[in-house]
């Protein structure tokens, strides 16, 4: 089988690249933080038990209605809470997972996602899967550019494919992620936005030692999706998804028609300012050129922007916050009422 790795940090459209592929014959499902990665590296021990501990977590936690799912951070605080699993269907097959001894990560990684695949009740299950996605996002952190050899060896037949966006749009989205919260922490409260370029940075590097397929956030979404369903069947040697705009599409565990799934949904919304961004790009502009002291103060002074904006957000969306409105009137009155206007 062929394991498809998805590469993305944060919101860069994998759920939606992962949609697609699935309709080409792969298992697609919410399964997340199983550190694969660790175990191909071999910094984790197939005795340690801990994937096999996970995967059963995951199906338990899913087999009882939990809110998952959504393409917006809107749509992920407003749809209702619902089921994905129910592990009744595998309940022997999972005893025989927990109890096997694997000698390779491989094995157990297929069975894992047979079993999700058999439990799933959300959508339809894939009969006869070729291959696995993995949503991997965590590459960046191991600072080994022999990641793809790894992998090669553990898994033969694998496929990367690199999502990438550009910062400051990806950052305004996760800001929006934060400002959301039903309750906030004081991780909300603060935002390392150096931190967060580095990572980025991190990201982008290991695209060409990947040698995967590299595709752009905007590449993802109308007008362009055509094409790039197109591509993707190209890259797969798959003939072409027949009626491809009347599937349904997941979304984490949240299913969409074809416009749903691929209309940006957060084109309507602004979580920071255009002031707050034309200030992180003086920070990011500063760091690049080596003034790395003035940008680590000016990184301290964009902390005040980004708490402005979570105000200004949270006072502005205080009825979803709140779950004091449908999905259907929020979007209807962001439309009515230009939730694109400038702070």
């Amino acid at each position: 089988m062929k394991l498809v790795l998805v590469n993305s940090i944060g919101p860069m459209g994998c759920a939606c690249t992962c949609s697609i592929i699935e309709h080409l014959g792969y298992i697609n499902l919410p399964v997340r933080k199983r550190q694969l990665t660790q175990y191909v590296l071999g910094k984790k021990d197939l005795s340690d038990n801990y994937f096999k501990k996970r995967t059963l977590e995951l199906i338990n936690i899913f087999s009882m209605p939990q809110k998952t799912g959504g393409n917006s951070v809107f749509d992920r605080e407003l749809n209702l809470p619902k089921q994905l699993y129910d592990k009744n269907l595998i309940k022997n097959e999972l005893d025989f997972f927990m109890n096997k001894k694997y000698s390779n990560i491989s094995d157990m990684y297929f069975d894992s996602m047979t079993l999700f695949n058999k439990a799933t009740i959300y959508k339809k299950k894939i009969l006869k899967p070729l291959g696995s996605i993995e949503q991997i996002i965590d590459i960046h952190n191991f600072y080994n550019f022999n990641i793809y050899e790894k992998y090669k060896e553990h898994f033969k037949d694998i496929v990367f494919i690199n999502l990438d966006r550009n910062f400051f749009t990806w950052i305004s989205a996760i800001s929006g992620q934060n400002f959301m919260r039903d309750k906030l922490s004081f991780n909300d409260l603060k935002f390392g936005l150096i931190k967060y370029y580095d990572l980025y940075l991190n990201h982008i590097n290991y695209f060409e030692k990947l040698k995967g397929y590299n595709y752009k956030f905007e590449e993802i979404f109308l007008p362009n999706t055509k094409s790039f369903i197109k591509d993707l069947c190209l890259k797969f040697y798959s003939k072409e998804i027949a009626n491809y705009e009347l599937l349904t599409y997941d979304s984490y565990g949240h299913m969409y028609d074809y416009n749903s799934q691929f209309t940006y949904q957060d084109q309507f919304l602004q979580f920071l300012s255009d002031k707050s961004i034309n200030f992180a790009k003086y920070v990011i502009q500063k760091y690049n050129n080596g003034n790395k002291f003035l940008s680590f103060l000016c990184q301290l002074l964009f902390q005040f922007f980004y708490l402005r904006d979570l105000l200004v957000f949270r006072k502005k969306n205080k009825k979803v916050i709140k779950h004091e409105i449908s999905k259907e009137d929020f979007y209807s009155d962001i439309k009515r009422n230009d939730y694109k206007k400038k702070f």
